[in-house]
């Protein structure tokens, strides 16, 4: 399923020899159309065609694509701002671009010049800070590749978000995970076997098999009573609450919550919930027995349907449209629940049925 992370947008100005300027009304909605990556303006034209493998989606004027020849990095308006031989590239992120080559990861800055390399295994940077492991040691870096944490002792950890990042250690237990803030003071200690994200001053996170939600104390704000749950958004989220086994597939039970832990709607016992709130929309399935497969549609944070499962395949919304398919079918589909098909945007004069 065509599920890609959002990422934060932090505008940037670059000096290269490709102009790379964002500007507002240079703004780029991907879209998939038979197999093919392109973009569209905010008018819904054509101003990148189809021709790519792969694509991201645009941040801070760039994007990373592929096809026969490898991945490139583009601008707005689809010139090469710089072809790479890398085995793998990530999108562009806090000014950075993550690359893998030959099993050795590093960081491209957005001209494509080589800033960091030698790891074992990195991530994205973000909130100026990246996570690497060497044959030594897991560690946080800056952009100039320096141990921004010394004193921490850690065996792996996840990107920052909002000032806090999730590591954890080895123990004898298993994985056991905290929290730092970004200045690497230990805020949780490891001790959790699962923990999220923070968002909206709450994070999921779990001593066993229940996941429940605590603040910055480690208290539990909502108990460990859970079997799964997604980060919150403008105070609500979306969690498992109990499984039934009916034959095949496995029936999951999924309700929303606000901060209190109060029950904001218990959905239809049939609806699986795919993704967090983003741009106020999660992805939500249904299995379909008679083809055997399931359907995706969006749900709202007031527990509303903005479209029932009725799509092949669904992407979250990122700029207010979200990539899907339907019946076969290349399209988008807007916040107001307007399926757009791609063939009448690139061939306007013939109607799709």
């Amino acid at each position: 399923m065509k599920i890609w992370k959002s990422a934060y947008i932090i505008l940037v100005i670059l000096s290269c020899s490709c102009s790379v300027f964002p500007q507002n009304d240079l703004r780029r909605i991907r879209f998939e159309f038979e197999s093919s990556t392109g973009y569209l303006n905010s008018d819904l034209g054509v101003v990148i065609p189809a021709q790519f493998d792969s694509g991201t989606d645009f941040v801070d004027g760039i994007a990373v694509v592929k096809d026969e020849k490898g991945y490139h990095v583009i601008n707005e308006k689809g010139e090469i701002v710089f072809r790479t031989e890398a085995d793998y590239v990530e999108k562009p992120n806090n000014g950075m671009i993550l690359f893998k080559m030959d099993g050795v990861y590093g960081f491209y800055d957005y001209t494509g010049k080589v800033k960091l390399e030698g790891y074992l295994h990195a991530k994205s940077f973000s909130e100026d800070y990246a996570i690497v492991r060497t044959t030594q040691k897991a560690y946080y870096i800056n952009k100039h590749g320096e141990d921004v944490f010394p004193d921490l002792v850690i065996s792996g950890g996840g990107n920052f978000s909002n000032g806090y990042a999730v590591f954890w250690v080895k123990t004898n237990e298993g994985i056991q995970k905290g929290l730092i803030n970004n200045s690497g003071e230990i805020i949780l200690p490891p001790k959790f076997t699962i923990l999220g994200e923070f968002s909206d001053g709450l994070c999921e996170a779990s001593f066993n098999d229940k996941v429940g939600y605590i603040d910055l104390s480690g208290r539990f704000v909502i108990p460990p009573k859970y079997n799964y749950g997604f980060a919150f958004n403008q105070g609500i989220a979306a969690v498992q609450y109990r499984t039934f086994e009916r034959k095949q597939p496995f029936y999951p039970f999924w309700r929303l919550i606000n901060k209190s832990g109060d029950i904001v709607k218990d959905l239809s016992e049939d609806v699986v919930v795919f993704s967090d709130f983003i741009e106020n929309y999660a992805i939500i399935g249904v299995f379909d027995n008679t083809r055997e497969k399931m359907l995706y549609g969006y749900l709202k944070k007031n527990g509303e349907t903005l479209i029932n499962p009725i799509f092949d395949d669904a992407d979250v919304f990122h700029d207010g449209y979200a990539v899907i398919e339907y019946k076969g079918r290349d399209a988008l589909l807007d916040k107001f629940g307007t399926i757009i098909y791609l063939r009448d945007i690139l061939n306007p004069h013939v109607t799709s049925r």
